[in-house]
C-alpha cells in the first residue's frame, strides 16, 4: 500500500501531498511485508501515523443540542439541553460544558458520563435579544477536537399576522 501512494503521490501534479498511514504498528506485519525496505516517497510528503493499536482512546463528544423556547415580560428565551457521548472505556467526571452566545461564555456545568454512555445538561435560559444569535456548546480539548463543539443560530420569534376571511353564513 505505501509503494502503490508513493507511485500515485511521484505521478502528482498536485502541491499538497499527504498519506495517512492507520495501523496498530505491530512488528510482526511490517517484517512479513516483503520489499518493505525499498519504499520511498516523493519530496513534500506529510506522513501522518494514525495508531490504532488497543489503548484507551479518551473522546468526548458534544451530540446535536434542543432549544426550548420561552416568553418572559415580552422576551424570547432560550433554554439549551446539550448531549454528551463518552467513547472511552472510562467514566468522565466533572467535565465542563460551557454555552457560549455571541463571543461570551454565559454558563459552564459540570457533567459525568459513564463509560461508552451519554448524558445530558440544560443551560439556564437566556434571552434572544437580537437576531442571528450565534452560540456553541463547548467541551475542553480532548484526542478528538472536531466533535468537541455544536454550533447553532437563534433569533427572537416574530409574530405572523393573519387575516381570516369569512362570508356570512359559512362554517
Amino acid at each position: 500500500a505505501l509503494k502503490l501512494a508513493g507511485s500515485l503521490l511521484g505521478e502528482s501534479a498536485l502541491p499538497r501531498r499527504e498519506i495517512i498511514l492507520i495501523s496498530d504498528f505491530q512488528r510482526r506485519g511490517w517484517e512479513q511485508t516483503p520489499g518493505r525496505d525499498d519504499v520511498k516517497l516523493p519530496e513534500r510528503t506529510v506522513l501522518t501515523p494514525v495508531n490504532v493499536a488497543s489503548g484507551d482512546t479518551s473522546n468526548l463528544a458534544v451530540t446535536p443540542i434542543s432549544l426550548q423556547r420561552s416568553r418572559f415580560e415580552n422576551h424570547d428565551r432560550v433554554a439549551v439541553t446539550a448531549g454528551l457521548v463518552n467513547h472511552s472505556a472510562k467514566a468522565a467526571t466533572g467535565v465542563t460544558l460551557a454555552l457560549e452566545v455571541d463571543g461570551q461564555t454565559i454558563q459552564s456545568l459540570p457533567a459525568n458520563v459513564a463509560p461508552h454512555g451519554s448524558s445530558s445538561v440544560t443551560f439556564t435560559p437566556f434571552t434572544v435579544a437580537s437576531r442571528n444569535m450565534r452560540g456553541i456548546v463547548r467541551l475542553p480539548s480532548d484526542a478528538l477536537a472536531r466533535d468537541n463543539a455544536f454550533h447553532f443560530v437563534v433569533s427572537p420569534s416574530e409574530p405572523v399576522n393573519v387575516v381570516v376571511v369569512n362570508r356570512a353564513g359559512a362554517d
